[in-house]
């Protein structure tokens, strides 16, 4: 998270980026923090890094609705937003993908996203990852990976869970 903090340091005007300075360099450090892409190459992340859009948002803006299409991986940079509603809801910490489930699974969102304050992210094109990952199988792989180890920590999880409640009975 230390590279990132210093990116965000460097350009911090007042305590709020301004995404016009964002630079491919400042871009692959935001990204080497985002645990979807923890695995993958720098030169991989330069890619994307060409390739996303910096997004800023006022307090208040919905960013997307449950149950509406997810064409756009998102990724909080600066600020705070609120995932879901009522007692479900929490708060997504910067430097961190909004709703990559759904956007892997080219499905629709899982849950309702809003900015609670000022917000500042980092956006990238299903078709865009799209093109990168044919010309790059390194990244594919590197997702694959990403993506199989969350299921072995899903399935440890249950497993663990499954094994207390029997030990229990």
């Amino acid at each position: 998270m230390e590279k990132a903090d210093s990116a965000i340091d460097r350009f911090t005007a007042e305590g709020t980026l301004k995404a016009s300075m964002f630079k491919t360099i400042e871009k692959v450090l935001l990204l080497h923090e985002v645990e979807l892409f923890s695995l993958a190459l720098t030169e991989h992340l330069s890619e994307l890094a060409a390739v996303c859009q910096v997004r800023e948002v006022p307090t208040g803006k919905v960013l997307f609705e449950e149950d509406d299409p997810c064409s756009k991986l998102l990724v909080l940079v600066e600020g705070r937003v609120r995932l879901g509603q009522g007692g479900n809801a929490r708060q997504a910490s910067t430097v961190s993908s909004l709703d990559e489930w759904a956007f892997l699974a080219e499905a629709a969102h899982s849950c309702r996203a809003e900015a609670l304050e000022d917000s500042v992210l980092l956006e990238i094109s299903f078709e865009d990852l799209s093109d990168i990952l044919t010309a790059e199988p390194e990244l594919c792989l590197a997702l694959l990976r990403y993506t199989a180890r969350q299921g072995l920590k899903t399935i440890g999880k249950v497993s663990a869970e499954q094994h207390l409640a029997k030990r229990d009975l």
